[in-house]
């Protein structure tokens, strides 16, 4: 009996381990392996003073229930599974999958290898094509719109790979100047640009874990008209931060146009988006 009660514990913690650690765990990327072009991988083997061959980095799909996964970060080494610093949670609810609580995305599958996807808040909507779910995937254009339905930027993607951000350009009839009589202002019923700005700006969580500042420069055209409009970023520093500058400048409201010899006239207006810690 003794024995038994035994054999029935050990089958007990062997499923709630199986659990823990192994339920529906796969390779997203099985075949490649990082080593030594991984930074990670170098690190952790240096603080176990082993060469970093012997690590492998991976990261890993958990099923934690019916419609709950996590993203996870992971070393093996010596046989034995080490937790990295990365984790994201997704969550599919019908058709709308949440990731780690901040994004919320509205899918529509088209096959079984690609979906639609958007996702709307207060201000911005947001649409694209995905090849995968989890993790999700993006490819091809990614279109950002303001609540009045203008294209602000599109973000281009290839196999989740970001490339890079662009704004619809237009053709100016009459000139674009550089030097004027008098800059265009930003309304004074607004306030300081630079407050402004820095109020809209959201700190990209990623950053904001590891202390990042930095300053992004944004080169945009004030047109005779007031509006913004070909915003470039002309010195950037990080996808998320480029992404997030350009979201806030091309959403400005109309300044007061440029001024050379008593007319109205088109200007670049360049700004540094600040991205500081308080």
């Amino acid at each position: 009996m003794f024995i038994s009660r035994l054999i029935f514990i050990n089958m007990l913690l062997t499923s709630f381990n199986s659990f823990l650690y192994g339920q529906d765990t796969t390779y997203l990327e099985p075949k490649q392996q990082y080593f030594s072009k991984n930074g990670d991988s170098v690190l952790f083997a240096k603080t176990r003073k082993t060469k970093y061959p012997c690590v492998r980095y991976s990261e890993e799909k958990i099923r934690l229930s019916q419609n709950k996964y996590k993203i996870e970060s992971c070393y093996y080494f010596d046989d034995k599974r080490f937790a990295g610093n990365y984790v994201e949670f997704f969550e599919i609810i019908d058709d709308t999958i949440l990731i780690t609580k901040k994004e919320k995305w509205i899918f529509k599958k088209i096959n079984d290898s690609l979906f639609s996807v958007y996702q709307k808040d207060t201000n911005f909507v947001e649409k694209g094509f995905v090849s995968s779910l989890i993790p999700l995937i993006k490819n091809g254009a990614f279109n950002t719109y303001n609540k009045n339905g203008k294209c602000l930027f599109i973000e281009y993607f290839k196999n989740g790979k970001y490339l890079k951000i662009d704004c619809p350009q237009i053709e100016f009839i009459d000139s674009v100047y550089t030097q004027v009589d008098e800059l265009p202002k930003f309304p004074e019923k607004y306030g300081n640009l630079k407050m402004y700005i820095s109020q809209r700006l959201k700190y990209p969580e990623e950053a904001l874990e590891n202390s990042i500042q930095r300053r992004v420069f944004v080169q945009f055209v004030i047109t005779l008209k007031g509006e913004v409009k070909n915003v470039n970023i002309i010195r950037g520093v990080d996808p998320l931060m480029d992404k997030e500058a350009f979201k806030v400048i091309a959403n400005l409201p109309d300044f007061e146009p440029a001024i050379l010899h008593g007319k109205k006239v088109n200007a670049y207006f360049t700004f540094p988006v600040n991205f500081k810690l308080e």
